[in-house]
């Protein structure tokens, strides 16, 4: 396993979509947390008419997390699982129900990665995560509506996602919110220990990388945006920080313990927090290497853009870009036995050994332009085009790098992308 920040790995989530086909209805769910019994969610699903046989499934599996959902029942019926894992929703039924046992933040905290449905440790606040806590329609529908009825805030409605985008995460209850706002960026800030997460990620410096990310991915930035992140302690003897990205809402861990976090650890949340950002700004569906290695790699460049003179900074962006691909296999590998064999087991290869790549992609650029480009101006189209399953750059980004030199990008491609065991 690749460590990507000294002897902790940052795992960061890429949403996998799962295709399914639209159809013309609308359904909504129903969420009820009892103040007497705050660690069970109890989720209603009032389903459309139907004359076939439904199937629920979950989103947790192909998100690399586990589903909380149990007891999963049409009125007193409890409903059967296929071959293929889905529940089978018969003719007769138009309401769904099932409990989601909440997970709770335990001594050493909890990976944000794992994208759990929890309660805050005050006791007056959820994380309501629908990869752990929702079923859904295999044939979904175009509107999906979430009502919640939860302690310590009136009743609330939002609407989730589709499969194709990013999930969604629903702070609710008492949640203690900080609010910002940089130009045309509105920042909230959500945290289970305020006054010490508030050294680690500032409005100023984060509304910096977000007006740096927007330019090199081509994005207008007078478009107004709301932002929230909740922050989630972790302890370090965890060796896992991370963070994940939803459609409107972030996860981000940061390091709490005895001891104060070491001066490279207050950078980690930061850097965790743009790559997440960059998830939520692209405009397409990328293969999982090209969007976790581009977005961990701008996450670092970001970072020096926003502290150029600083040491840990310094250090932590250079210990990821020394990754070596010597015996390890190529991105594309990695990518094509997830795709075809649900094999994880090199995933985080994707970040540092992907940032590698598009580092030294970089200095290429800007060693045959003599420094009048980088690969910030090639970004907006990178962003747009489509990679092919089983190869490296598009056709069209290397007939731009042309005067980098084709002998050169082949030779990038076989060390990284195409390298073998």
């Amino acid at each position: 396993m690749v460590k990507a920040i000294e002897f902790i790995t940052i795992w960061v989530t890429l949403v996998f979509a799962i295709c399914s086909a639209a159809v013309a209805q609308e359904i909504n769910y129903f969420i009820t947390i009892e103040e007497e019994n705050p660690l069970v969610a109890s989720v209603v699903l009032e389903i459309f008419d139907h004359n076939r046989e439904l199937e629920l499934y979950s989103r947790a599996p192909s998100l690399q997390t586990t589903t909380q959902v149990r007891d999963v029942r049409c009125g007193n019926r409890s409903l059967s699982k296929n071959g293929i894992g889905n529940w089978v929703v018969p003719v007769s039924c138009n309401k769904v129900s099932w409990s989601v046992d909440i997970g709770t933040e335990s001594d050493q905290g909890i990976p944000a990665y794992e994208q759990k449905t929890i309660m805050s440790k005050s006791g007056r606040w959820w994380i309501f995560a629908t990869p752990t806590a929702i079923l859904r329609l295999t044939n979904e529908p175009d509107v999906m509506n979430i009502l919640f009825d939860v302690p310590f805030q009136e009743n609330s409605e939002a609407t989730i996602p589709s499969s194709l985008k990013a999930p969604g995460f629903y702070p609710v209850g008492d949640v203690p919110k900080l609010m910002f706002k940089n130009s045309n960026i509105n920042l909230v800030y959500i945290s289970d220990n305020p006054e010490l997460t508030s050294q680690f990620v500032k409005p100023e410096d984060h509304a910096k990388a977000l007006e740096y990310l927007s330019k090199v991915m081509g994005i207008d930035p007078g478009i107004e945006r709301d932002i929230t992140m909740i922050l989630l302690g972790i302890t370090r003897q965890f060796q896992s920080l991370g963070g994940a990205a939803g459609d409107k809402t972030m996860l981000v861990n940061y390091i709490f313990d005895s001891k104060s976090p070491t001066s490279k650890e207050v950078y980690y949340p930061i850097i965790i927090a743009i790559h997440e950002q960059i998830h939520q700004l692209s405009r397409g569906p990328h293969l999982t290497w090209v969007s976790e290695s581009l977005a961990q790699f701008y996450a670092t460049k970001a970072a020096l853009l926003i502290y150029p003179d600083n040491p840990q900074v310094k250090e932590i962006v250079d210990e990821v870009y020394a990754s070596d691909p010597e015996g390890e296999l190529g991105l594309v590998e990695i990518q094509k036995r997830i795709d075809r064999l649900q094999d994880y087991s090199n995933y985080d290869n994707f970040y540092n050994q992907g940032s590698a790549f598009w580092n030294e992609l970089d200095i290429l650029i800007q060693e045959a332009s003599r420094g009048n480009e980088s690969l910030d101006d090639y970004m907006p189209k990178i962003m747009s085009l489509r990679f092919m399953q089983g190869q490296g750059l598009p056709r069209e980004v290397r007939r731009d790098l042309s005067f980098v030199g084709e002998g050169n990008i082949r030779a990038l491609e076989e060390k990284y992308l195409f390298a073998r065991n």
